[in-house]
């Protein structure tokens, strides 16, 4: 698939996205490093005080499609609803890249997550992985 027909996918799928109807405290783009580079990451934070669960968000596209602003309004829901830091992971894309190259980047997200919590104002004792598909 090349990358013009994923940009059509995803532009249509974030069409019909969950429209946003939340409030997040903070939402911050961040840089991690992964197996084959960095790795962009969105940190929905909620609004209150911290420190607070953790899920590590991966968006669903069966490892081949979607975006991070594709299931935006979904992480933006979950952070409200579930009052948890989530941090949605920008992994790589079949078939440009394939397996294990998504599994890779969601563990070494994961892993990101374990060492870093704190810094997001995440509890490391409570760090939950989940996502759609």
């Amino acid at each position: 698939m090349t990358n013009a027909v994923q940009a059509v996918i995803a532009k249509q799928l974030t069409l019909r996205a969950i429209p946003v109807l939340s409030s997040v405290g903070q939402v911050d783009h961040l840089l991690i490093p992964g197996p084959g580079g960095d790795l962009l990451v969105r940190v929905y934070t909620p609004k209150g005080d911290g420190p607070f669960p953790v899920l590590v968000y991966f968006h669903g596209g069966g490892w081949v499609i979607g975006t991070l602003d594709t299931y935006d309004a979904s992480c933006r829901a979950l952070t409200d609803e579930a009052a948890c830091v989530v941090v949605s992971v920008a992994y790589r894309l079949a078939p440009e890249h394939p397996f294990p190259a998504a599994a890779e980047d969601a563990y070494a997200a994961y892993e990101w997550v374990l060492t870093h919590a704190a810094a997001i104002n995440g509890d490391p004792q409570r760090i939950a992985v989940g996502g759609e598909s």
